[in-house]
């Protein structure tokens, strides 16, 4: 087993700590969860909001400001997963030079071992990427809601020519 004094391991381990304290999961994931819920234009449906021009545009411009914010978070928390990959990989590598008699006689003893070692930052890593989908699904409706903003102003002109909406 890897000795909890080696000088590699307390480097992983502060390396770990270093990243789970520069980005707060659950804090984000909130913040997403409140940027997603007070978009504008989940009340454009209101009949006094529909055809509104200024308030379609303020849905337009606010979705734009929540995309910007919300693919920075994708960025930092990606280039924290590849952070923690380039630092798992060399880890394992000296692990598996310095320590391969005592993980084990067989390759997958060793990865077992290993796994079992860097469990915490695997872990993060799977939650760090857990938070990247989340956060794309969000990116994801506000990008289909971009389409449906230019419909909308389609169907804004034509109601200007026609002087409003009909029923039909």
């Amino acid at each position: 087993m890897i000795p909890p004094n080696d000088p590699e391991f307390k480097t992983l381990q502060r390396i770990l700590k270093s990243m789970q304290s520069r980005i707060n999961i659950e804090k984000e994931r909130n913040e997403v969860l409140t940027l997603h819920e007070s978009r504008k234009s989940l009340g454009l449906m209101s009949s006094t909001k529909r055809y509104n021009p200024q308030y379609v545009y303020d849905c337009v411009m606010m979705d734009m400001a929540y995309r910007g914010r919300l693919v920075t978070m994708i960025k930092r928390v990606n280039n924290t997963v590849a952070l923690l990959e380039r630092a798992e990989k060399a880890f394992r590598t000296y692990c598996m030079t310095k320590y391969k008699k005592e993980l084990g006689s067989t390759r997958v003893d060793r990865v077992i071992v290993m796994d079992r070692v860097v469990r915490p930052l695997l872990d993060f890593k799977a939650e760090c990427q857990d938070h990247v989908a989340g956060i794309e699904v969000v990116i994801k409706d506000i990008d289909q809601g971009g389409y449906s903003y230019a419909r909308l102003v389609e169907l804004l002109k034509l109601f200007q020519e026609n002087k409003g909406p009909r029923n039909v």
